[in-house]
């Protein structure tokens, strides 16, 4: 069984991956409509992405061989198993549910209220995997990637990165991509 430093790096490690196909999808994007600076500042933070995940893979090997993992103990306890991938809502498709909410909730809410609203608004795509509690942390899972997602949209402009703890607050960038439906 992993213990909880392996996970979180693998789990670091997924959001890198996810990270870089995002920013890939954008730079294919701003190649189709020839904005040939953005498809280089893309490039740039790809490359940099992925220097960062091969980086982080070390951390994970040296990890390894610091702390190996000791031969699983007998118990009664059926272990945990990660969702394979693809049954769980991607954390993408959070992403208009969340700006809709912030701009519902007049644009600054307390975190509880926005994910409340989120899943009012994502009742119908939401399944029951998404509803189970995450092995390590029991949070509820949409709620973590939503969370998640939250943090991609502060990368991205869309969200204040400067809110006080415990508030999201939409950016005049959100609202925008909100309004053009490029989101």
């Amino acid at each position: 069984m992993k213990n909880p430093i392996e996970e979180a790096i693998e789990l670091l490690l997924q959001e890198i991956d996810s990270e870089i196909a995002q920013t890939q999808t954008y730079a294919e994007k701003a190649l189709k409509e020839k904005k040939f600076t953005q498809v280089e500042t893309y490039i740039q933070q790809i490359q940099q992405l992925e220097n960062f995940h091969q980086k982080v893979k070390l951390l994970l090997q040296d990890w390894k061989q610091l702390h190996p993992s000791p031969p699983p103990a007998k118990s009664n306890q059926t272990p945990v198993k990660r969702l394979s991938k693809g049954k769980a809502t991607p954390q993408n498709a959070y992403r208009r549910a969340i700006l809709e909410s912030l701009v519902e909730l007049g644009g600054a809410a307390k975190v509880q209220n926005v994910l409340n609203k989120v899943e009012q608004k994502m009742k119908s795509n939401l399944n029951s995997y998404d509803y189970q509690p995450l092995p390590c942390s029991g949070e509820i899972r949409w709620r973590n990637r939503a969370m998640w997602c939250r943090l991609h949209l502060v990368r991205e402009g869309l969200l204040h990165p400067n809110s006080p703890h415990g508030i999201w607050e939409i950016s005049k960038k959100g609202r925008k991509a909100l309004e053009n439906g490029s989101i």
